[in-house]
């Protein structure tokens, strides 16, 4: 493994973990960004003029996006949940930001323990899912098809042009130093008639996300606002209008909570009921791979510590890479430590994830529930991901929460602990199998790949809690900066059956009404409780993207635009806490 290389995946780790920690928190979306660590590989490894082979540049390069896209992927699952505490247990929150070191320790040995779990489960399902079942793993396809792309110089340099602009932009929107913005943070149409409630958000990301999405996100973001006025007032001020009254009129925002509710829990349960045997079926191929792959933890348990010639053999590697005389060019170091990693991995994972779950206080039956019910969704959430190439965590972390829930009795930290520990584990499995296949296009050793997950989730590690800590410090949890509608939608999924239930079951029968509609109403939710600003920068972004005719061309700038913005963000937030 080229040194270079390693130090440039290391480089786009803490790039990766730095913008989707915000960018899901604050924008509901968890885009890919491996096709921009590709974009970026190219550009320093092509700079630096390494002596080689195409084929070796393309290895080089998968290999630095290898180790920098897990820790996107951790970051999404970790936006996604890590939010649910704050929402449950505000002051238990509060109180582990104001220990900086406690909580960064935290968050590293939950991100270790569990990424050592994806890691273990995602090598043992590879041989089912690649070569038993030949899934067609999009996300590999499109990695691949960037990293060999003839117009890859011009896919860079949208990338540097989205950058570039909106670097300028935030300048001049925010100001830097002593320097003041000149450009408002947002713009009010009619206010003298409609108040706040037609605005613009000047947040390039939001556009740049809605542009990505496209469409699909507009009809229920719209959906949503107009609900508010439409839908949500009029039922909560029905004893107004109506000759009887099923409740009285709560509070806007309680109101709104327990709708919202509903809505959740319409789209959990129409999730259920499209596949009622979903978990059964989970189990089913998961046992059954278990019996089919020679590469599997059980029988790596049965065959630990006998002699290494009387077990079966690995899962077949793609072809390896060869000299000019044919020899094998790959170091014996990298398959050496490879085995020493896959011999250790087991006991490490398991360990590891046994004690971060004892100190939170579960209990070993508890704890050995848990495992088993994160493999069984994680075997799942992976192969929709290699299938279609969506990663699911929001439905498959309902999967493994509501069980847990009505087994055993969990204080909030458990609770969010659950979530995490899931999220984490399913987006570093999700990616060692992404990266496997991509490896396979590539003639790209596993050993390398799977070293390459390892000094990636080590990074991540280390470098997520001071992430995390900085822009908790800085940003209010649930304000416009900060929304982190993924963590309030599972919040209101356990609050549910607490709330008003008439208000609830409005929410749900709206929910079904919805996805009759073919309306998503989590996505709808979104533009429930989101203030209009944002939720108009989200549709203006959509309604561009139908004006282009293949938007996919326009994917790296407008990665360069969510990324610049991000750092823009994260840096005047460091500035702020250490320059005052």
């Amino acid at each position: 493994m080229d040194i270079f290389v390693i130090v440039l995946g290391i480089i786009f780790t803490v790039l990766s973990v730095a913008i989707l920690s915000y960018i899901s928190m604050a924008t509901m979306l968890g885009p890919w960004i491996a096709p921009t660590l590709v974009l970026l590989g190219s550009l320093f490894i092509k700079f630096k003029r390494t002596d080689g082979s195409v084929q070796k540049m393309r290895r080089n390069i998968l290999l630095a996006q290898a180790i920098g896209a897990g820790g996107g992927i951790i970051a999404v699952g970790i936006g996604f949940s890590v939010p649910i505490l704050y929402f449950l247990d505000p002051y238990t929150f509060n109180n582990w930001i104001q220990n900086a070191c406690y909580f960064c320790t935290m968050a590293s040995a939950i991100c270790f323990a569990a990424g050592s779990y994806g890691i273990l489960l995602g090598r043992n399902f590879a041989h089912n899912f690649i070569v038993t079942k030949k899934l067609p793993f999009p996300v590999s396809k499109l990695t691949y098809s960037v990293i060999s792309s003839q117009e890859q110089t011009q896919q860079l340099k949208q990338l540097l042009g989205g950058t570039i602009s909106t670097v300028i932009f935030s300048f001049l929107r925010d100001g830097a130093g002593k320097i003041a913005g000149v450009l408002p943070r947002t713009i009010y149409f009619l206010k003298s008639f409609v108040g706040d409630s037609l605005a613009l958000a000047l947040w390039p990301t939001l556009w740049s996300m809605g542009f990505v999405v496209g469409l699909p996100i507009v009809m229920p973001l719209v959906v949503g606002m107009i609900s508010k006025h439409l839908v949500l007032y009029p039922l909560n001020h029905h004893a107004e209008f109506l000759p009887f009254a099923l409740f009285q009129p709560l509070a806007q925002g309680s109101f709104v909570l327990a709708f919202c509710s509903g809505l959740v829990v319409s789209e959990l349960v129409l999730g259920v009921l499209k596949n009622p045997y979903a978990i059964v079926n989970t189990f089913t191929r998961y046992t059954r791979s278990l019996a089919q792959s020679k590469h599997t933890f059980l029988r790596f348990i049965r065959s630990y510590g006998k002699d290494p010639s009387r077990r079966s053999p690995s899962p077949k590697a793609p072809e390896q890479p060869l000299g000019e005389n044919g020899e094998d060019v790959r170091p014996s170091f990298i398959h050496g430590f490879s085995s020493f990693l896959k011999k250790v991995e087991p006991l490490l994972a398991i360990a590891a994830s046994c004690a971060v779950l004892s100190y939170l206080g579960f209990s070993l039956i508890a704890q050995v529930t848990l495992l088993i019910f994160v493999a069984l969704a994680t075997y799942e959430i992976s192969y929709i991901g290699c299938d279609i190439g969506l990663i699911q965590f929001g439905r498959f972390a309902s999967f493994v929460l509501l069980p847990m829930l009505l087994l055993f009795k969990l204080n909030f930290i458990q609770v969010t602990a659950i979530c995490v520990f899931f999220n984490i584990c399913a987006a570093v499995a999700s990616d060692l199998l992404f990266d496997y296949k991509t490896g396979t296009y590539c003639d790209l050793d596993r050993s390398e790949i799977h070293i390459g997950q390892w000094i990636g989730l080590l990074v991540t590690s280390l470098t997520v809690g001071l992430i995390l800590y900085v822009i908790f410090s800085n940003l209010t949890i649930g304000s416009e900066m900060l929304f982190c509608q993924r963590g309030r939608s599972k919040v209101l999924l356990i609050q549910s059956l607490n709330l008003n239930l008439y208000v609830v079951s409005f929410g749900f029968l709206f929910g079904l009404l919805l996805k009759k509609m073919r309306i998503s109403p989590t996505m709808t939710f979104g533009g429930i409780i989101m203030p209009n600003r944002i939720t108009i920068g989200f549709v203006i972004g959509g309604l561009i993207s139908a004006l282009v005719k293949r938007k996919e061309d326009y994917f790296p700038f407008c990665a360069g635009v969510f990324a610049s913005e991000t750092l823009w963000v994260i840096t005047s937030l460091l500035c702020k806490m250490f320059l005052g």
